[in-house]
Parts: structure tokens; sequence; C-alpha cells
């Protein structure tokens, strides 16, 4: 069985980058700072979730550049 447990609203000088009809807020980043949030499972890649390895390379590329 699944556990949720979700942030319903976004902090302050944050910005909302996804979403789906489960959870509100699926990313967000902070408008200034090199800072993301997540709630969801980004390395999970597999048959049924096959965009987790290219998630996971755009994070990369991100954080490379600090």
């Amino acid at each position: 069985k699944s556990h949720q447990e979700i942030a319903a609203t976004i902090p302050f000088n944050f910005i909302l980058l996804a979403n789906s009809p489960a959870v509100p807020i699926e990313a967000m980043r902070h408008t200034n700072r090199p800072i993301y949030g997540l709630q969801f499972h980004p390395e999970r890649y597999d048959p049924k979730h096959p965009a987790g390895h290219k998630i996971l390379e755009n994070f990369i590329s991100i954080a490379w550049l600090y």
C-alpha cells in the first residue's frame, strides 16, 4: 500500500513547475536561488514510468551549473 503526505501550498518565493490530478504540487523551484522541491520519485525508471531517466538527466544538467 502506498503512503501519501503532500504539501498543499507553495512556500513564499517558490513557483509551481509541475502538478497532476493526484498531487497539486509535483515540482517547484525558488524564484532566485537554485532550490528545487519534488513530491514524486524521479529516480523511478521502468516501463510504467519511462521518463524517470530523462528527469534525472535534466536535473543533473541544472545542478551542474551550480
